[in-house]
């Protein structure tokens, strides 16, 4: 149990930049728009009802960095939150993939071509963070080209292996699979 959640673990921390990255290309201007807007209101509120200038200049400055630290927050905790689900939701697939099919080849997006039993999860999970399949088949693709030298260990007892420019999933050992 240990060696999995590690490995979890592993896999959580080799993702975060790719997902960190994005979620700076999905996210970063709808945020600000959102955040800039909010700030706005309550800058025309302050000047409609605090009298003193010096109080109302360093009110309205606060805002403005709360709004910015409150943008930086949200953009860690999805970070974090979308590199367990991917990570959850993509090694998950891949058990449930090697369970249908055996040792499979993998597309460059660290995908087998058929999703299985496991497909409606994975597209429910990447749509409910607001990505398309696109932009994490891209995430993934470029997750392998530079994390992936020779294998990957995934929390189920599965690994990814390199092989010349493309991927197979396989089995550590057959013992850990069934006990998955």
């Amino acid at each position: 149990m240990r060696n999995s959640a590690k490995l979890f673990d592993d896999l959580c921390d080799k993702l975060k930049p790719y997902v960190k990255s994005a979620i700076t290309e999905t996210f970063p201007r709808e945020e600000l728009t959102r955040y800039e807007a909010d700030t706005k209101k309550l800058c025309s509120l302050l000047a409609e009802e605090v009298a003193d200038e010096k109080t109302k200049r360093l009110l309205i400055a606060g805002l403005y960095v709360a709004s910015t630290l409150d943008l930086g927050v949200s953009t860690e905790l999805r970070t974090k939150v979308y590199t367990q689900e991917i990570a959850a939701t993509w090694s998950e697939t891949l058990r449930w993939a090697y369970k249908e099919q055996g040792k499979i080849g993998l597309r460059d997006c660290l995908l087998p071509d058929k999703l299985g039993r496991a497909e409606r999860a994975w597209t429910f999970t990447i749509n409910r963070m607001g990505f398309s399949q696109e932009q994490v088949e891209d995430l993934l693709k470029q997750f392998g080209q530079e994390e992936i030298t020779d294998k990957l260990g995934l929390p189920w007892g599965g690994y990814v292996k390199r092989v010349g420019n493309s991927y197979e999933l396989r089995m550590r050992n057959k013992r850990s699979f069934k006990s998955a």
